[in-house]
């Protein structure tokens, strides 16, 4: 429910404390009932009521959710997310086995779903080849998407010969599998399948950008690639080249522009605290647990809280002292000048001191890209 519909009901913080409610009546009283009444079940009795009262309800309301997932993206006409691949696949899956496992108890009181069953995959599976083929044309084949698609292949084939055939064998599904298996290890070069994919996308991006010519050479200006695009080229060629790529090898030269491309288009200007004072009056100094970035956000864990501050708009505060925008035409001077006020600020009732800030330009616009903490003050009187 998190992952498909973006609902934290699965943790927030009181529904984790119903879990904990419940596993603390429920699992001593599912003990007691057996333990009384074990004797008069066999191991046969109490695996039916596992599949029967427990596995294949599960099974119904995961069909019923990726279904509701399946409208909900159609109607927003949205692709599905990319774990959502798995999420599918796992869930036929465990339609298939469950079926086989009502099979080997006889159970007949989810007969008929099981019948509708290959019916009810159909549309959960359309979005899962529209999800799969659309990452494929955008990001290429890599070896876990081969694995994934065979898998698929097998899911939807078994699926689809329960439709048509309501006492099919296991064996021939079995066989196709051990088949399947040897194909896609022994048979199947998935590596260079890997290799042909990603250079085909290179090649397909390199002509958008008119830098392949008819007789396939490299020539062009790099330097007015985006970030994006340039990140994208030197992406594909760094694993063409390390997997012995001719083409990749023979442009080595054209990789060395992409990098110089980079490096011009990304400068990181880096402020360091020594050297700087704190005048303060009166504090309690105190060290946060942890501390990392979130893009723009610096997250703290302090003792008792986690705490989050948004540092582009603090850079961005810094500079408007100086009437200086983010997208101004100025350079390291300007950071040495602002060095106390972005090393040391107050938020609240707490001054935060860091150790060192990093401060990136990107296509003529400074914007944070890391920091360092080196305390926090409590109550801090800063003069």
């Amino acid at each position: 429910l998190n992952y498909l519909f973006d609902w934290e009901l699965l943790t927030s913080h009181r529904t984790q404390r119903l879990y904990l409610t419940l596993a603390s009546f429920g699992l001593p009283c599912l003990f007691l009932f057996f333990e009384s009444k074990f004797c008069e079940y066999r191991l046969l009795n109490f695996i039916k009521i596992v599949i029967n009262f427990i596995l294949n309800p599960v099974l119904i309301i995961y069909v019923a959710l990726l279904n509701l997932y399946c409208i909900y993206r159609l109607v927003l006409l949205e692709l599905p997310r990319g774990g959502v691949a798995y999420i599918v696949l796992a869930c036929l899956i465990a339609g298939f086995v469950l079926r086989g496992l009502n099979l080997l108890i006889k159970s007949q009181i989810y007969d008929q779903i099981f019948k509708l069953l290959p019916l009810f995959v159909i549309l959960p599976s359309i979005m899962l080849w529209w999800g799969v083929m659309h990452r494929v044309g955008e990001y290429g084949l890599s070896e876990p998407r081969i694995y994934l698609i065979a898998c698929v292949i097998f899911a939807n084939l078994s699926y689809f010969v329960m439709i048509f055939l309501r006492n099919f064998s296991y064996k021939f599904l079995a066989f196709f599998m051990i088949f399947g298996i040897f194909f896609t290890h022994f048979v199947l070069d998935t590596k260079q399948l890997v290799l042909n994919s990603q250079k085909e996308l290179l090649l397909r991006e390199l002509r958008a950008l008119n830098l392949l010519d008819g007789s396939g050479l490299l020539s062009g200006d790099v330097s007015k690639i985006g970030k994006e695009k340039l990140y994208f080229l030197q992406d594909k060629f760094d694993y063409l080249a390390e997997n012995g790529d001719k083409f990749a090898l023979d442009n080595k030269k054209f990789i060395a522009g992409l990098e110089v491309a980079e490096q011009k288009n990304l400068q990181i200007f880096s402020i360091n605290f020594s050297g700087t004072a704190i005048n303060v009056k009166d504090a309690t100094i105190k060290m946060p647990i942890t501390s990392s970035t979130n893009g723009d956000e610096l997250v703290m864990q302090l003792n008792n809280e986690s705490v989050s501050i948004n540092m582009q708009k603090h850079v961005e505060k810094a500079l408007a002292s100086l009437n200086l925008k983010p997208d101004g035409d100025f350079g390291a001077e300007v950071f040495e000048r602002l060095k106390e006020k972005l090393l040391i600020f107050k938020v609240g009732k707490r001054a935060f001191v860091l150790r060192s800030m990093e401060i990136v330009q990107q296509n003529g616009v400074y914007k944070f890209y890391d920091a360092s903490v080196l305390f926090y003050m409590e109550d801090a009187q800063l003069k």
